[in-house]
């Protein structure tokens, strides 16, 4: 044999030798998996009671894990909720509260606080909302937003959700045998409106309609309003519920894709929504506007490997602002004292009741009836003992005060503050979320965390077509 001859066998030899003796690569942390459904109301889930077949991968799903019966957004529209989502602060602490606003950098994010503990960081996102134009991109190491930008009119028509577990399937798989934990975080659109799912789906759900009615321009419609004829209301119902099927079934994909690799085994998965939507409940098509049940009870189902148990159900309310500290629990990172969320593996694992007595919901884009109306600010505070006092407060007007008992009145129909003894039932609700706002502005003023828009950053000069998307969704006039 040659020199080199010997040389090439010497090498191959080694190489063999140095194979046999790697051990397999093993992943430091459990991964974090953060799906967010938009516009998903809870009582349109069938893990949550409802009859329609919407949701069978997420039924599935929740057969795995634990179902969060009694869990609130904090805002019931896109941006201030999912901010609430990943920094744990409600919208009156963390200010990204209108459609210019910019979430402040001094605000620590669920991706930045991931990061730094070791964790690989990737966010897919559709809604012109979560642009990083408003900063939610902070922490995430790439950050995709090509389903975001799509134009007008297409911005409510496209159909997203396979492209959406496209992208996600192709990172985990880029994720493959890699020892760093990932924080991955998936937002489906098509449930937002408007509701014109393919029509197959729309024959799942409402095969026999003979009507013209169509799920389209939801925010420039004058048909859609009380008195409406019911027949075309329910298929209204039937074509929301199509988007959420849809939606379910390009979710069944990325989970199975977890379940067929055992991802799943080292995945903490949280599904949840940023907001619900009205059906005329209160007079209006849509969300943004109120704090009513409807458009802030929404879904929240979590399995964590070692934690949760199948078929496991919770009963103590949850918020949008626990997913964040629950989120650096599941990854063994601190905490961050100055969350007002709370971590709810103690929840999950042990039962333990939240110090908790009340769930509160803002929106500064309020209207007491319809798309056409001045805004105001509309917020909300749920006691413990089922009580729940709403304010609105208009431009040059008083502020307006409702109060209702929502176990007996889920439906949010019957005015406490207007019987006899109203004023007396209503004054000590009202101080208290008086109060409570004022604590949330405090922490913000301590934290120096200040209102900030877009408008005004070197930033827009790539977002030329945001006002344009936000138009064509009725955002702005």
């Amino acid at each position: 044999m040659t020199r080199f001859g010997r040389l090439v066998l010497v090498a191959l030899v080694l190489t063999v030798v140095a194979c046999q003796k790697s051990p397999p690569v093993k992943q430091t942390g459990q991964n974090i998996l953060l799906i967010s459904i938009d516009s998903l109301r809870a009582d349109h889930v069938g893990a949550y009671g409802y009859g329609p077949p919407t949701t069978p991968a997420l039924d599935a799903f929740a057969q795995t894990g634990a179902v969060f019966t009694r869990s609130y957004a904090n805002s019931p529209w896109t941006l201030p909720s999912h901010v609430s989502m990943l920094t744990g602060l409600y919208p009156d602490t963390h200010l990204a509260v209108r459609n210019d606003s910019y979430l402040s950098d001094r605000v620590t994010t669920a991706a930045e606080a991931l990061a730094s503990a070791g964790y690989d960081t990737h966010a897919v996102v559709c809604a012109p909302f979560l642009r990083s134009t408003y900063n939610l991109a902070q922490g995430f190491k790439t950050y995709d937003e090509e389903i975001a930008h799509t134009k007008r009119p297409n911005i409510r028509r496209i159909k997203t959700s396979e492209t959406v577990t496209d992208k996600a399937v192709a990172y985990l798989k880029k994720r493959a045998g890699s020892p760093e934990p990932f924080f991955l975080f998936v937002h489906y659109w098509d449930v937002h409106y408007d509701y014109n799912p393919p029509k197959k789906y729309v024959e799942i759900f409402d095969p026999d309609y003979q009507g013209d009615l169509d799920g389209l321009n939801i925010s420039k419609r004058d048909d859609l309003k009380r008195g409406m004829n019911e027949r075309d209301r329910r298929h209204l119902l039937a074509l929301y519920d199509g988007e959420i099927r849809l939606t379910d079934d390009h979710l069944r994909r990325l989970l199975a894709y977890l379940d067929e690799t055992g991802m799943a085994a080292n995945t903490a998965i949280l599904i949840t929504a940023d907001h619900g939507e009205e059906f005329l409940e209160h007079g209006t098509v849509g969300h943004t506007f109120t704090c009513f049940e409807e458009l802030i009870r929404v879904p929240l189902i979590a399995r964590i490997p070692g934690v949760t148990r199948p078929g496991q159900r919770i009963d103590t309310p949850v918020e949008n602002v626990d997913l964040f500290p629950t989120m650096l629990a599941v990854a063994g990172a601190s905490v961050e004292k100055k969350t007002q969320g709370h971590n709810l593996l103690p929840v999950i694992r042990d039962g333990i009741e939240l110090a908790r007595d009340r769930i509160f919901c803002e929106t500064r884009m309020g209207r007491r009836w319809g798309w056409r109306k001045p805004n105001g600010v509309w917020r909300s505070l749920l006691f413990d003992d089922g009580k729940k006092v709403h304010s609105f407060k208009e431009s040059g007007k008083k502020t307006e005060f409702n109060l209702y008992d929502i176990d007996a009145d889920p439906g949010e129909t019957d005015d406490l503050a207007a019987a006899e003894n109203g004023g007396e039932l209503l004054l000590p609700r009202r101080r208290e979320l008086s109060q409570t706002h004022r604590a949330h502005t405090g922490l913000a003023e301590r934290r120096n965390i200040k209102p900030d828009s877009w408008r005004y950053r070197r930033k827009t000069k790539n977002n030329e077509d945001l006002d344009e998307q936000l138009r064509g969704l009725g955002y702005v006039n």
